[in-house]
């Protein structure tokens, strides 16, 4: 087999021009060339294989800004299950692909379990990196808007001048 049957040349390709894609506005494109990634990755793929989880995140986010979220959510929970299974469950790449998922929680109306995911990764960047890191500006607005969401807004205010704060400390 030459080097461009290479299935992971192939699905970086295809992530690429998803990248493009979605740089530019086309989630249509951008979801078809991460579902190509993802299937030329699945064939070859090792358990935890890092490439095949960041296509399937990619491919579920793309899904999302479509308004698929039936088809979104599945695919966020495997790329849970993956990184959680390679890089453990206090690992940064986990925390992010737990915050997707909470997302995709979120868009289909399950905010309970938003919560828990956003609450999750906010915990797993705060030992990480600590608490007035750059890294946990995300999960304070993630959890500011689920909360809002639930009529939790005195908690909501909390997270979300916390993600304020943070970001214009680092800002400079």
């Amino acid at each position: 087999a030459t080097r461009a049957n290479d299935p992971r040349l192939v699905a970086a390709l295809h992530n690429t021009v998803g990248l493009v894609a979605k740089a530019s506005g086309d989630a249509r494109l951008a979801s078809e060339q991460y579902e190509l990634a993802v299937r030329a990755l699945e064939p070859v793929a090792e358990a935890n294989d890092p490439d095949l989880t960041s296509a399937l995140s990619n491919w579920s986010d793309a899904l999302a800004h479509l308004g698929d979220f039936a088809q979104a959510r599945p695919l966020a929970e495997r790329a849970v299950a993956r990184d959680r299974a390679y890089f453990g469950a206090h690992h940064p790449s986990y925390a992010s692909s737990v915050m997707s998922l909470g997302s995709r929680l979120m868009e289909a109306g399950e905010l309970e379990p938003a919560e828990r995911a956003q609450r999750e990764a906010l915990d797993i960047l705060t030992d990480v990196h600590g608490a007035d890191s750059v890294a946990v500006i995300a999960p304070h607005h993630n959890l500011a808007i689920v909360l809002a969401q639930r009529g939790q807004l005195d908690a909501a205010r909390v997270h979300a001048e916390r993600a304020m704060t943070l970001s214009n400390q680092h800002r400079g």
